[in-house]
């Protein structure tokens, strides 16, 4: 369930990011790919991959700060995903 609700949570981000852009959601090619690799990389518990697709800082939300990096990323892997 916690993998889901971040899933989830990403997913919405990367969806108002692509909002703004002039071609509908889905229509991205590129974001699309990226998708497709990222959630891959989670499902499959390849951190590596994740934390490559990532870019850093993360933000976390409100008074849970940010991943400043890779190596906070990686220590923190278990806990977003």
């Amino acid at each position: 369930m916690k993998k889901l609700s971040i899933a989830v949570l990403l997913f919405a981000l990367i969806a108002s990011v692509a909002g703004g852009a002039e071609r509908p959601y889905g229509a991205d090619d590129s974001m699309n790919a990226f998708w497709e690799k990222f959630k891959a990389a989670v499902v499959k518990g390849d951190k590596e991959t994740a934390a490559a697709l990532s870019a850093f800082p993360i933000s976390l939300g409100y008074r849970m700060g940010s991943l400043k990096n890779k190596a906070q990323f990686m220590k923190n892997y278990r806990y977003l995903f």
